[in-house]
């Protein structure tokens, strides 16, 4: 098609579904290009829909894909990418949610679109090197009050007044996330990335302005001073502690993840060493749940954390950790069967 217009309004052109073609973009008949113009805009529009579809998988979940779809939509008809990086594409969403009435039962939406956001720009920040916290605790008094820590690029805080943890893991489990209560408190998620991919962390109420002071590049005595406006459950070694486990756990859990979702399942799958593999299975459990109760919030909300036996598809800690663990502690006390590798090498010592 002969063009005889510039590269910025050739875009503007592509970019706006809702305006006529413009005058000068012809066919090689001379006609208008109303045609081939309309392919060009589903293709960048259907381009955009799905790169909000990979950039917010959980918020997609909740809503469901036709739902999804829509709203993207919408939302790509008037937003366009400011960068030829698509990770970046979807900044205003949760803004965009927000004004959405239909969506107004779903308040916790727009902080789970925040978060999926922040999880993806910390995943493609620039890599930093990590603070040793444990050295910290090791300074002098007069060292550490004067101390001044930056959080890096792949650190973020996102204040909210929902369960967001555990809605993020439901959403990533597939779970129905049905209607979480708002906290009666502020709370907030912290998202770092001690390794190669990012984790959250739900923040202690008493420790939100502690992080935020310390964000926001104070030293660890002005910090302190406001940490201690949220009331006496603030002390700076809970906070100081609190910033070495971020990272120490997430080391142990990667650690225990690797063995147990690879090596023990093998090793109890092909029956060697049944006992010490199911034992060491359980220990992974225990961590698992652990986590799940204690740094992603599930105690927060019953609906996850369930009860025994109450047929609840959505109980993913009481019911189906005991299945797990009821499995794991026969395979303890009664070992490997006839086909295993224990007793295939118990047969040839005899």
């Amino acid at each position: 098609m002969p063009v005889s217009m510039t590269q910025k309004e050739l875009f503007i052109a592509f970019s706006n579904p809702g305006q006529p073609c413009p005058a000068n973009l012809k066919t090689g008949k001379h006609l208008p290009a109303t045609s081939g113009l309309n392919i060009y805009r589903n293709t960048i529009a259907h381009g955009l829909i799905t790169t909000l579809e990979s950039n917010f998988p959980k918020t997609r979940a909740v809503l469901g894909p036709k739902n999804f779809y829509s709203l993207a939509r919408l939302y790509a008809s008037k937003e366009k990418p400011t960068s030829s990086l698509l990770y970046k594409y979807g900044v205003g969403f949760s803004k965009f949610l927000q004004k959405i009435p239909a969506l107004s039962e779903l308040g916790y939406l727009p902080d789970l679109a925040r978060l999926e956001q922040h999880i993806r720009l910390s995943y493609h920040a620039r890599d930093c090197a990590l603070y040793n916290w444990e050295n910290l605790l090791k300074h002098q008094d007069t060292d550490l009050l004067t101390a001044c820590c930056q959080f890096d690029a792949a650190c973020f805080i996102i204040p909210t007044y929902w369960p967001l943890g555990t809605i993020y893991r439901k959403a990533q489990s597939g779970a129905p996330t049905r209607h979480p209560k708002r906290l009666s408190s502020a709370s907030a998620i912290l998202v770092t990335r001690p390794e190669f991919d990012p984790q959250i962390t739900t923040v202690p109420e008493e420790l939100i302005k502690f992080l935020d002071a310390l964000a926001a590049g104070h030293t660890f005595q002005t910090a302190c001073n406001i940490g201690k406006t949220s009331g006496p459950a603030f002390t700076p070694k809970a906070g100081l502690q609190f910033l070495v486990n971020a990272n120490s756990v997430h080391d142990l859990v990667v650690l225990m993840g690797v063995l147990s979702e690879f090596l023990i399942p093998l090793m109890i799958t092909i029956g060697l060493l049944t006992r010490y593999a199911a034992l060491g299975m359980i220990a992974f459990i225990a961590v698992q749940t652990a986590t799940d109760l204690f740094g992603h919030g599930v105690l927060e909300d019953p609906t996850t954390l369930g009860k025994w036996f109450d047929r609840s598809s959505s109980s993913v800690i009481m019911d189906q950790r005991l299945l797990w663990l009821f499995v794991l502690f026969y395979l303890v006390r009664h070992g490997g069967g006839v086909l295993s590798l224990d007793q295939w090498l118990s047969s040839r010592k005899v």
